[in-house]
């Protein structure tokens, strides 16, 4: 637009600005004539008068040349006489036929050239007459330079007066011909002066005018336009900022104030780094750098970048930012564009945390492991340093921490922390907190929060933000996760409602892992006793016997038959019967090591897996069990009840390792024992069939 207004504008200027200079030419050659005018009449006038007065002195040299006294004083008189009347000559030539060095133009008016060569006056002719006079008076010898010269007379009485009065006619022609022409240019100066003020009302009209108003117009377009820019910049919702290439900030528009935290004057001439946490400093100036290299045509790129900005109350959030460059009054400009990313960040991490908990559910084999998961995965996903769970005990009204995730910054002091619980009305603790509440939450400053200045973990680690949720199923809680965060980190509504879901999402998954593990236990264990039965029993057993096979690790199976144990049944009752044998299986458990496995086979039998040994080492854990037995495993309520144990030893690798085989010979071993007179052990051997 502005360029097709100077292109519709250019002809008219053109002829606007024509017109003017034709006037102001004609202005000046009117004005500078009539000033060469009035000099050359002065020169013409004053010339004239200097010669009457020239003509005064040729008489007063004359008569001052024949009354010289001495020859030195002749000498000089007649020179001053011959200078003079050649400066009359001169002036003479130059009003007759003009002179330049005296400003004399030579051009006469009629009147004036016919008083010079035409009668009565013939001034041209006088004048010569008496120049000859004078000269042949200057060049007379001493002895006529008298009185009674003719010259001399010629000189004072013939020439002199007529001369006189011829000049003061010419002189006053002159000042009536100069008023004359005067008169003429001031009038042709009138005509000139008012036709340039009429031309510049008509150029004022028709050429100024619309120009004017169209300059007006497009300068209102223009203020409009600026004015227009100014409101959108103003209710833009992205941040628009604009710094100067030392990174000194110049325009600041209400939406970046709103995210930052600051007014458009506290913020002005401040620089650019105020906006940026530190470690991007460096960074954003690198990105300027690059920029104004490759920006070889300024405000034609616009790149983006993802930073960290930094508020006015020091919190801290994820922006993308846009760079571009501008001139402004031959200097370089940066523009900004920022756009505050918290919620695209929390969406993704909404998201993240929810696929990522979905994923452990999945993939997980029992509680222990997917707690352990489940705080690593929730706490880098939430960028959190230090995690916990905590372990509803509903018995003791208690939260027991029972598993702790840390990142490497984090991991100094976690191994000095004691086994810690926290009532579940706690009002100091966050895992107390969020129990009470049954809900997710979020503390975004716990060092400045006074309830909870006498925390240990808040003590510490100090940590600035906290975070903890519910595990619940069926509104009963069942334990609480607990999180720290690195930096302090506003109120996030819907990441506590994903929370507060995937709280309840996990607590369903607890309870059907625990429905899950105790139906694989009944399916393994003993219901009595706790121990493996025999059916699990008989899986760890082919398992180790190919392994040892394989490996030629040696190793014992043990068949345990109680004696005497029909008589406390039929004594004492079944009941008192399955306490004792809980008895005898804590007691045997205690007799082996963490790597060995007990089973109880069905009602008085027992059997046990011993890896890692060799004939003697089994032969002293037999010893050991029958001991035991005989010392504390055979009382009920304080009462002895005779029985003792019978013990069958195979051991393996050999010849017959088939899990059949192996089973058939310790049985076999174990009725050896009893042949014995029982309360003893007794190993198979190839001869003992």
């Amino acid at each position: 637009m502005k360029k097709n207004f100077t292109n519709n504008m250019t002809p008219t200027y053109i002829t606007a600005l024509s017109i003017i200079a034709m006037l102001s030419i004609a202005s000046y050659i009117t004005l500078k004539k009539r000033i060469s005018s009035q000099e050359t009449d002065a020169a013409v006038i004053n010339l004239t008068s200097k010669q009457r007065f020239l003509l005064q002195n040729i008489a007063i040299y004359s008569l001052c040349l024949v009354n010289a006294k001495d020859r030195a004083e002749t000498e000089s008189l007649r020179q001053d006489l011959l200078a003079t009347m050649r400066t009359i000559e001169t002036v003479h030539k130059g009003l007759v036929s003009g002179d330049k060095s005296l400003n004399l133009s030579g051009k006469q008016s009629p009147q004036i050239r016919a008083l010079y060569f035409k009668q009565p006056v013939h001034l041209n002719k006088k004048m010569n007459q008496y120049l000859a006079e004078a000269k042949a008076l200057a060049h007379a010898p001493p002895e006529k330079l008298t009185s009674q010269n003719p010259h001399l007379h010629n000189i004072l009485n013939e020439f002199a007066a007529d001369l006189a009065d011829s000049l003061e006619i010419i002189v006053n022609l002159l000042q009536k011909e100069s008023e004359r022409d005067n008169k003429k240019l001031h009038l042709l100066e009138t005509v000139v002066l008012g036709i340039v003020l009429f031309a510049l009302v008509i150029i004022g009209m028709f050429i100024f005018r619309p120009m004017v108003n169209r300059i007006k117009e497009e300068g209102d377009k223009l203020l409009k336009g600026e004015t227009r820019t100014r409101l959108i910049i103003d209710s833009a919702v992205n941040g628009i900022i604009s710094f100067t290439q030392n990174g000194t900030i110049k325009s600041f528009n209400p939406a970046a104030g709103k995210m930052f935290g600051y007014q458009s004057p506290e913020i002005i001439e401040k620089h650019l780094n105020t906006l940026l946490t530190e470690p991007y400093h460096k960074k954003v100036a690198g990105w300027l750098q690059g920029i104004l290299q490759r920006d070889t045509f300024p405000g034609s790129k616009l790149t983006a970048f993802e930073v960290e900005g930094q508020r006015n109350d020091n919190t801290t959030f994820p922006m993308e930012l846009n760079l571009s460059t501008f001139y402004q009054d031959d200097q370089l400009f940066y523009l900004m564009i920022v756009r505050d990313f918290t919620e695209q960040k929390r969406t993704k991490q909404r998201t993240d945390v929810q696929y990522a908990v979905t994923r452990v559910l999945t993939n997980s084999n029992n509680i222990e492991e997917t707690t352990k998961e489940l705080l690593q995965t929730i706490g880098q996903t939430l960028n959190c340093a230090l995690g916990f769970f905590w372990d509803a005990d509903k018995n003791n009204h208690i939260l027991l921490r029972k598993e702790i995730w840390h990142t490497m910054s984090a991991l100094k002091g976690t191994a000095e922390l004691p086994p810690h619980q926290i009532s579940f009305a706690s009002k100091t603790e966050i895992p107390g907190i969020a129990y009470s509440l049954g809900k997710p939450v979020w503390i975004p400053d716990v060092l400045s929060d006074p309830r909870f200045s006498s925390s240990p973990l808040v003590l510490r680690y100090q940590l600035p933000g906290a975070l903890a949720f519910p595990v619940t199923s069926d509104k009963e809680i069942l334990g609480v996760f607990e999180f720290l965060m690195r930096e302090k980190h506003y109120v996030d509504t819907y990441l506590l409602d994903c929370l507060n879901a995937l709280g309840d999402h996990i607590g369903q998954f607890f309870i059907r892992k625990q429905f899950e593990e105790q139906l694989v236990h009944l399916a393994t264990h003993d219901p009595l006793t706790g121990l493996f039965n025999r059916r699990r029993f008989l899986e760890e057993l082919e398992s180790r016997l190919a392994y040892s096979c394989r490996y030629g690790i040696h190793g014992a199976l043990l068949f345990i038959d109680l004696d005497n144990f029909k008589q406390v049944n039929d004594t004492y009752g079944h009941q008192a019967g399955d306490e004792l044998l809980i008895h005898v299986a804590a007691v045997l458990r205690q007799q082996l090591r963490k790597t060995d496995i007990l089973a109880r086979l069905g009602g008085d039998e027992f059997a046990a897996l011993l890896s890692h040994v060799d004939k003697k080492q089994a032969e002293t854990i037999a010893q050991q069990m029958i001991e035991i037995m005989s010392q504390k495993g055979n009382f009920i309520h304080g009462h002895a009840t005779g029985v003792t144990a019978s013990i069958g030893i195979a051991l393996f690798p050999s010849r017959s390792s088939k899990l059949s085989s192996l089973l058939a010979c310790a049985d076999h071993a174990m009725y050896l024992a009893k042949e014995k007179g029982r309360n003893c052990f007794c190993f198979y051997h190839n001869d003992s069939r």
